[in-house]
């Protein structure tokens, strides 16, 4: 993993300088490294997988000239050293796809603008409307790993059940007041690798609700989690996994609570009857708020005990039916 990258320095530096601003700031985090003007509208962060980040939040139409610069003279300088191996670039709307031109990045493109070429690709972000991120593979010695084109994103949350009080738990995040959801979010392998979606789940639903599982209750659901629901969100350019973990265990409901403030508004134990009594309902509400169908049908799958669980087959697992 890359903390910092002292050979790209010397370009970082000159990237500023030509844009009129040689004082930047640097933060070294656990997973990057990242170099910023002093408003944070322009900025250079490494990934931990050799790829150099460019990001122009915003830009004056008279600093257009030297920004465009500025980067195809970082790109170039850090393709001929070849010390990373791709290079990113992040615009904010307007996009000036001259940017991409002079960087390098751009390439032949298909009748809907997206990359023939399967070593780069433009993506627009969605976690920031008006954000387009394009990349190149710059590396002609090692497979580019990078998914061409449109990509997707994988997930998973939590169906946790107190088999005693015969009760599940749901929260009502910050962004979606309007709704109950299950505790959850995206994979990460930096944190849930080797233990996959289950790992995920069980993640984020310590991180979101604030439940503490010791080691041997962890281990317990852990083994013992079932995949009741698989939903897919096809989004033409962002489609997205979410996979539903069912974990199961006496006495949870007695475990204290401590929403995550930031993300959850609040999290509550419901009685698992009063939440199928949902299904029946034109537009099911629980406490004067949303409570979706794939929360519904989880949680009978859970309840019929059905699903797929892990099966060791030889020297690999695979999901089984139950």
């Amino acid at each position: 993993m890359i903390s910092t990258t002292p050979e790209i320095t010397p370009f970082i530096d000159q990237f500023f300088k030509t844009l009129g601003e040689p004082e930047y700031s640097t933060h070294i985090m656990k997973k990057q490294t990242r170099y910023s003007n002093l408003d944070q509208s322009r900025g250079i962060f490494i990934d931990a997988y050799r790829g150099l980040h460019v990001i122009v939040r915003s830009c004056h139409p008279e600093q257009q000239l030297d920004l465009k610069k500025a980067i195809s003279q970082l790109f170039k300088q850090i393709q001929e050293e070849q010390i990373m191996d791709a290079l990113w670039i992040e615009l904010t709307e307007p996009f000036d796809y001259a940017l991409l031109c002079e960087a390098g990045i751009s390439g032949t493109r298909d009748i809907n603008g997206v990359p023939i070429s399967g070593r780069h690709s433009i993506l627009p972000n969605r976690n920031l409307p008006g954000m387009l991120k394009c990349w190149r593979w710059i590396n002609p010695h090692i497979p580019c790993p990078i998914s061409s084109g449109p990509n997707h994103t994988v997930g998973a949350c939590a169906l946790l059940i107190d088999t005693i009080a015969l009760t599940v738990l749901l929260v009502q995040t910050v962004d979606r007041k309007d709704r109950w959801n299950f505790p959850g979010g995206g994979f990460s392998s930096y944190q849930d690798y080797p233990g996959g979606q289950r790992a995920t789940a069980l993640r984020e639903l310590q991180e979101e609700t604030g439940i503490i599982l010791e080691q041997d209750l962890y281990q317990h659901l852990y083994n013992t989690a079932t995949l009741v629901e698989e939903l897919f969100f096809p989004n033409p350019l962002y489609p997205s996994i979410n996979q539903v973990w069912a974990f199961k265990a006496p006495d949870l409901s007695y475990l204290p609570l401590k929403p995550q403030e930031k993300e959850i508004a609040q999290a509550q134990w419901f009685p698992i009857e009063e939440v199928l009594k949902c299904a029946d309902m034109p537009e099911a509400t629980l406490e004067n708020l949303k409570i979706g169908l794939e929360i519904i049908k989880g949680l009978q799958t859970a309840q019929e005990n059905k699903g797929f669980v892990f099966q060791s087959a030889g020297s690999i697992q695979i999901l089984s039916p139950l």
